[in-house]
């Protein structure tokens, strides 16, 4: 039995996503509408009404089941033994998107059968190339946000705290997107992880270019100091 999957908020559900629907019914043995619950956004009706509402408008669409997806897509997805994801595209600008998300789903699952421990990181790497190298401080803000998000789905302390952290810099960037200081915040990340003197140097060069500074204290520490103004 083929089995897929329609995740997203609904928050309503519209024409849009019924016409998907219905036309996926056709396509897959079984459909899952994975009704997504993210505490980061407000949304206009709760996760089980979405989920009522859904219920409602297709009691009569066979082989159809409607569930809460509360955490990452591809555990979901391995849980419910489906090898199928659908996703609506609006514009052509929607495909790079979801292209990015497929890709990343993809490398997660041949990584290991299970999602890897702090796979967020990834999306924050993500967002330090966007900004630092691409010079794209949109993709670097949407790669954050979705670090938080995944973050937020581990309780330990180090993934709440990345969490917090990368939904700061998202919004910081959504206001600032030319800001020498996110960008510092992200060179100063390359330095503290960096493992070889050349890359430590790179580092160390730009964020002086950015009017930062680099000082190491007596603990053999690099510290580094923001720029005077942003």
């Amino acid at each position: 039995m083929t089995r897929a999957i329609y995740p997203g908020s609904f928050d309503p559900l519209t024409l849009g996503h019924i016409d998907i629907i219905h036309r996926a019914c056709h396509l897959f043995d079984s459909l899952i509408v994975a009704v997504a619950h993210n505490e980061a956004k407000s949304p206009l009706f709760t996760t089980d009404e979405r989920i009522s509402m859904i219920e409602e408008a297709l009691q009569d669409t066979p082989n159809i089941l409607v569930k809460k997806l509360d955490g990452l897509l591809v555990d979901f997805a391995m849980a419910e033994d489906a090898f199928v994801v659908i996703r609506g595209l609006r514009a052509v600008s929607d495909f790079e998107f979801e292209f990015q998300m497929a890709l990343m789903n993809r490398s997660l699952q041949r990584l290991s059968p299970q999602m890897p421990s702090k796979a967020y990181y990834a999306w924050r790497y993500k967002g330090i190339d966007e900004l630092l190298f691409l010079g794209d401080s949109q993709a670097a803000q949407h790669s954050f946000a979705m670090a938080a998000q995944w973050a937020s789905t581990y309780s330990d302390p180090e993934s709440q705290s990345i969490a917090a952290f990368s939904q700061r810099t998202a919004q910081f960037l959504a206001r600032n997107p030319e800001s020498k200081f996110a960008q510092v915040s992200a060179w100063s990340q390359v330095l503290g992880n960096a493992t070889d003197d050349r890359t430590r140097k790179i580092a160390v060069e730009r964020i002086r270019a950015l009017g930062g500074d680099v000082v190491t204290g007596a603990d053999g520490i690099p510290k580094v100091k923001l720029p005077p103004r942003d």
